[in-house]
């Protein structure tokens, strides 16, 4: 080592700090990104189908509209499930030990965003005509 003196216990604490938030900087960045791509999907998928007027096929098919609409629903939730199991077992994994005591609250708050964005996706693709 190039210093003279041994490091401190504060300078010791200080290090595995800034190393600490450094890794919960890094997880939480991924994570955003990950789960950004969620309502993207969504709303390409539903401008899509309007745009290919399937609502009106399956319409015409006699799906009724509230079983189209929670058919949708339920499949928007499955399809990011795999999503959801990978971001948990990251922070499970990679998390420092305050935030693996609370995986739990993690979990819950990855749910409940998975039951969230498929309305917000519905409302947002509204504002796009074309699903390219």
């Amino acid at each position: 080592s190039y210093e003279p003196f041994p490091r401190t216990d504060g300078q010791t604490d200080n290090n595995a700090l800034i190393s600490a938030l450094a890794l919960g900087f890094a997880i939480a960045l991924w994570t955003t990104i990950a789960l950004s791509y969620i309502p993207a999907l969504l709303v390409f998928f539903v401008t899509m189908e309007k745009e290919k007027k399937i609502f009106h096929q399956q319409k015409v098919m006699g799906v009724g509209t509230r079983a189209y609409h929670m058919s949708n629903y339920a499949f928007d939730i499955l399809a990011f499930m795999p999503s959801l199991v990978a971001i948990s077992l990251v922070y499970k994994v990679m998390a420092s030990e305050p935030l693996q005591d609370h995986i739990g609250g993690v979990i819950l708050l990855l749910v409940l965003y998975i039951l969230a964005v498929p309305p917000f996706g519905y409302v947002l693709s509204r504002q796009f005509p074309q699903s390219t």
